[in-house]
This record gives C-alpha cells, sequence and structure tokens, in this order.
C-alpha cells in the first residue's frame, strides 16, 4: 500500500527530515583527511547516489535546508551548543512556519519533528534575512 502523501506544510517538511534523517547516513568529517568541511548539497546527493559515505551535521542540516528551500520553504541552518564541552559543536535546520522558526534534526534517527531543545548558544546561518528565532 502506498504511504499517503504529506497534506500540509508540515507534513511535508516532516517528510523531508525524514528522508535525510534516516537515509543518509552521518559520518565525521575526519574520514576525508580534515578537521571540518563543509560538503555542498549537491556533493552530498551525488555521493549518496554512488553509495558512499557522506558527512557530519552540518553538511546533513545544509543539505536538509536545501532539500526545503526547493519545496518553498524558508529556511536557516544553525549551528548549536549541544553540550559535551565544546562550544557550536552541532548543527541543526530550521524551517519557518506559521510565523514560528521550528527546529529539525537532521543527523539522529528516531528524533521527532521540532523537539530540539531551545539552545541559549547558537549560530544562526540565514541567508535570507529571514525573522530571528
Amino acid at each position: 500500500m502506498a504511504k499517503a502523501q504529506p497534506n500540509t506544510r508540515k507534513e511535508q517538511a516532516e517528510v523531508l527530515q525524514d528522508w535525510v534523517c534516516n537515509r543518509t547516513p552521518v559520518h565525521s568529517d575526519s574520514i576525508y583527511g580534515f578537521g571540518e568541511i563543509i560538503i555542498s548539497p549537491g556533493e552530498l546527493l551525488a555521493r549518496w547516489k554512488a553509495g558512499e559515505i557522506i558527512g557530519d551535521c552540518d553538511d546533513k542540516a545544509t543539505l536538509l535546508a536545501a532539500l526545503l528551500v526547493v519545496s518553498g520553504f524558508q529556511t536557516r541552518v544553525v549551528i548549536i551548543d549541544a553540550g559535551g564541552g565544546s562550544i557550536y559543536n552541532h548543527a541543526v535546520t530550521q524551517v519557518y512556519l506559521d510565523g514560528v522558526w521550528l527546529w529539525l534534526e537532521a543527523t539522529q534517527k528516531g528524533t521527532p519533528p521540532y523537539k530540539v531543545r531551545r539552545h541559549t548558544r547558537r549560530l544562526v546561518v540565514d541567508p535570507q534575512g529571514a525573522p530571528p528565532c
């Protein structure tokens, strides 16, 4: 039986989040021999299609943001302090729906959409001049 098509904008965003989170493996940039690199969404998709290992949280957050943008959403990537002793050590995607920025986790399978806790320390990568979070 075919899956039902998403009816709302939130459901559409959830489908994209689920695809990025569950279909693209996450690995540290150290496998490429670099400390930290950001791989473009196009390169990530090419690597995924070729069956290669792809990127880490910033790469997947950027990929999710790009997929949301081409689907008509306003998005941004937010670099957060997720704990663990170093500042700004994780990236998540935000999508603007109904006047609110909602958090989307792109790396942890099973993370419910919009359940990422609000972080007091964050850097917003906002290419669109969007409203503040």
